[in-house]
């Protein structure tokens, strides 16, 4: 295990994950190409919560969306590559960013942490700035949708 401060709060599964597995999976999902994106630097915004990786990866002007989960020996993945129930090079080059650069992740414990000591005026702008950057996050407060045809519209808000 890595000597991460127990802050941190991460799991052990993940700390457990050795470069050699990581390798081991690279050559057998895509012959090596998920080291050869990661040494490239393809590899953004990476994040961390307990035993959830996430990160976006570049590559020839497309952004992927790579997120992965380990509980004990089983790791779980979702990358928006369209590479449906096959692990891909993003998903390899995420774990070898952990294996590696991990105190380069955002740590969203330490983010939700610092939220709480947010008074309601911070959090209503830091919220505004995530809307307006990702509208996308909307649903997470249980916002309408403006596309919704049943929506009084009567402020013209959506105008």
């Amino acid at each position: 295990m890595r000597g991460i401060e127990e802050t941190f709060d991460v799991s052990k599964d993940l700390l457990n994950i050795t470069e050699r597995e990581v390798s081991l999976l690279d050559q057998e999902v895509s012959n090596g190409e998920g080291w050869t994106s990661y040494s490239r630097g393809q590899i953004v915004k990476p994040t961390v919560f307990k035993n959830k990786l996430s990160g976006l990866f570049y590559e020839h002007f497309h952004e992927f969306a790579v997120e992965i989960q380990v509980n004990g020996a089983e790791i779980s993945y979702r990358c928006s590559c369209g590479k449906n129930g096959s692990m891909c090079k993003h998903v390899v080059a995420l774990l070898y960013c952990w294996i590696n650069d991990y105190d380069g992740f955002t740590n969203i414990s330490y983010s939700i942490e610092e939220f709480k000591k947010k008074n309601k005026e911070e959090l209503l702008e830091i919220l505004t700035r995530i809307f307006i950057k990702d509208p996308q996050n909307i649903h997470l407060v249980g916002g309408v949708d403006p596309l919704d045809d049943d929506i009084d519209d009567a402020d013209g808000m959506f105008n």
